[in-house]
């Protein structure tokens, strides 16, 4: 870096143009800085523990929810495990609830499940959230099903393309203010190519998306899955290590490497752990998660951001200290379909109704 190179990023730092956008967790988003430009970081979990939650609610919902109506955000999802449109009724039933406070789930927003229909009352809730939905796709581009390493770059420079301009190897956004997010969930999906092994393909991913992010100030979200067939007897035998550690990873190589950030995310109770951290995560039934930093470049390493996740809706708050939670009870969720509204009365939602409930 030039000397020149390094004063436009001290400019840049003054203007704000180095700040990372809210995550919607306080306490992770003063660890990590919050969603920040040209930053590679990688997020992973067991299977079924909430990664891909994880992130739609942090990197995905809240960035959006923030910046619904400037330009400093545009994200590129590359969903390689779930369909399109589950992943936008994920971000409608969250901003249903944040907004309204009704509690809809995505599985009933798409009317899956045998015999179970949207009925008329709650799809008139449903159309609540059309609007805001209109406005995320503006900001928001999904691509699902199969891809290559190749297919994802080819899509993320297409996008970059419409953002900025390339001129003699030289990357000028048209808003330097903006941040560009491409999200890889999961990168042990991607379909390999040209010969390579999966691990091959995962490697030529992360070490092309370190190519563009050098470039460009590309933000990358690089979702993988954990192997706990790591976790094996021998650290269970010790409670200290049955949190997961970057060994866990399957296929890890670059983008453990390259990350700046790793995060990851767990639920002791999946190893039969009562206590975790002084909270009695069992009295949470199955509601607590706890998002560890096990690298940073710039801040801690070796913390635990502990959450209650309300799977239903998405939602994730960061919990008090243990000291000071007297009753578990008020962090049990409740999948029950019955449950669909905290507060039916809300004057916000009756206003928007031509009748309640």
């Amino acid at each position: 870096m030039s000397l020149e190179s390094f004063k436009k990023e001290v400019e840049n730092g003054r203007l704000g143009r180095n700040h990372g956008l809210s995550i919607g967790l306080p306490k992770l988003e003063e660890i990590t800085g919050g969603l920040t430009k040209s930053t590679f970081t990688l997020l992973f979990a067991s299977s079924g523990i909430g990664k891909s939650s994880a992130a739609l609610y942090s990197y995905v919902y809240i960035p959006l929810k923030e910046h619904l109506e400037d330009d400093k955000i545009k994200i590129v999802f590359f969903a390689l495990e779930m369909k399109e449109s589950f992943i936008i009724a994920k971000l409608l039933s969250t901003y249903l609830y944040d907004t309204y406070h009704i509690r809809i789930s995505a599985k009933q927003i798409l009317s899956i499940g045998k015999d179970y229909t949207l009925p008329d009352d709650i799809y008139e809730y449903v159309k609540l959230g059309y609007e805001w939905l209109e406005k995320v796709y503006k900001k928001l581009i999904i691509f699902d099903g199969a891809h290559t390493s190749d297919k994802v770059i080819s899509e993320i420079m297409q996008v970059l393309k419409e953002e900025g301009t390339f001129e003699d190897g030289h990357y000028t956004p048209n808003n330097p203010e903006q941040t560009v997010l491409a999200v890889i969930d999961h990168a042990g999906l991607l379909i390999p190519a040209n010969g390579r092994t999966k691990k091959g393909e995962i490697d030529e991913c992360a070490n092309k998306l370190v190519v563009v992010r050098n470039k460009t100030d590309l933000s990358v979200l690089f979702i993988m899955q954990s192997n706990r067939s790591v976790a094996n007897m021998e650290r269970k035998k010790n409670e200290a290590f049955m949190e997961p550690m970057v060994e866990d990873i399957k296929e890890t190589g670059t983008p453990s490497e390259a990350a700046e950030l790793i995060l990851a995310v767990y639920n002791p109770q999946v190893d039969k752990r009562s206590s975790y951290r002084g909270y009695q995560v069992k009295e949470m039934g199955y509601r607590f998660r706890s998002i560890l930093v096990l690298k940073s470049r710039y801040g801690e390493n070796q913390v635990a951001d502990c959450c209650f996740f309300d799977g239903m809706v998405n939602k994730w708050v960061e919990l008090p200290p243990p000291s000071e939670i007297y009753d578990y009870s008020k962090y049990r969720a409740t999948d029950n379909n019955n449950n669909l509204t905290d507060n039916i009365e809300d004057e916000k939602v009756k206003s928007k109704l031509d009748y309640s409930l």
